[in-house]
């Protein structure tokens, strides 16, 4: 998706991190996604968390 590539370009890339689209996560939020924890979780998968800006 467009934001997915946002992201990878303007987040990641400048820290030296090359994602592919398919490997990023977009949510509207933890307590709607709590249910897909086992998704979000299963092995092989990694997780970053962003630092939340308000």
């Amino acid at each position: 998706t467009w934001l997915a590539e946002v992201v990878a370009e303007k987040a990641y890339k400048p820290l030296g991190v090359e994602l592919k689209t398919s490997e990023i996560f977009i949510s509207d939020g933890s307590k709607c996604d709590s249910a897909n924890l086992l998704d979000i979780f299963d092995l092989g998968n990694k997780v970053a968390i962003g630092d939340p800006v308000y």
